[in-house]
């Protein structure tokens, strides 16, 4: 924090922290209570504010992309399938703790997410369907090394994944943020914001850095609810330049 926020001092640095750490609890009690969470409750605690941003490409037959961090409690975007057109699939990495990974998916899967891992997506992106479709990116992940690519990001260089903007050019998907959060101790909101209507008219790695800033203006605004534990930069410039 104290790197990415050097003009803090160490009052609001220590502040930031403990938020962080309080988040963190809230995140880790909000989902053990998820399990046996009703759909009538799980409705209750998500609102999703514009709901037509999205509404209107289901009304055209149209997929989407939905970007977004690790940012509040991001497990709670899943209470949003319900209350939304589109089927929502949500991309993981799988666990190498295999019941920790069948745990997680009960948990996202339980109001009608449907799980894809990262090494499966593209079948699932070129497989013919009946609904509309909205597949849902958390971006702020680290990629693995040499495989992403260089931006600014919180004043610092930062490998950034680059898959939304490849798949969205590829299968002319329009790109929306979501920007989800909570409105108090178990009450989370979803506004959408569409980026980029028609992708392959942007230049390169524009959607990229777009998406991006929209989870940096996010920690800007309540550094405390990022994942900051999550070893966003463990590859460095110099490493990169090394492989």
């Amino acid at each position: 924090m104290a790197i990415c926020f050097p003009e803090k001092r160490a009052q609001e640095l220590k502040k930031y922290e403990s938020d962080f750490y309080n988040n963190l609890s809230m995140i880790i009690l909000e989902s053990i209570a998820a399990f046996s969470l009703s759909k009538k409750t799980a409705q209750e605690r998500m609102a999703v504010l514009n709901p037509e941003v999205i509404n209107h490409f289901f009304d055209q037959g149209k997929d989407v992309i939905i970007t977004g961090g690790h940012y509040a409690n991001w497990e709670s975007a899943t209470l949003s399938a319900n209350l939304i057109k589109h089927d929502l699939y949500a991309l993981y990495k799988p666990m190498k703790n295999k019941f920790m990974e069948s745990k997680v998916k009960t948990s996202r899967c339980k109001f009608g997410v449907k799980m894809i891992s990262v090494k499966e997506y593209r079948k699932y992106l070129e497989e013919e369907h009946k609904t509309p479709r909205a597949f849902l990116f958390g971006i702020d992940q680290s990629p693995r090394k040499s495989s992403g690519e260089w931006i600014d990001f919180l004043g610092r260089d930062t490998m950034v994944f680059t898959g939304p903007e490849r798949l969205s050019k590829e299968y002319d998907l329009p790109v929306i943020s979501g920007i989800l959060k909570r409105k108090s101790k178990g009450q989370y909101t979803i506004e959408y914001k569409l980026l980029f209507e028609h992708p392959r008219e942007t230049s390169d790695m524009e959607i990229t850095k777009v998406t991006m800033k929209e989870v940096e203006d996010l920690v800007q605004e309540n550094p405390g609810d990022w994942l900051w534990s999550h070893n966003r930069w463990k590859h460095t410039k110099s490493d990169d330049a090394d492989a």
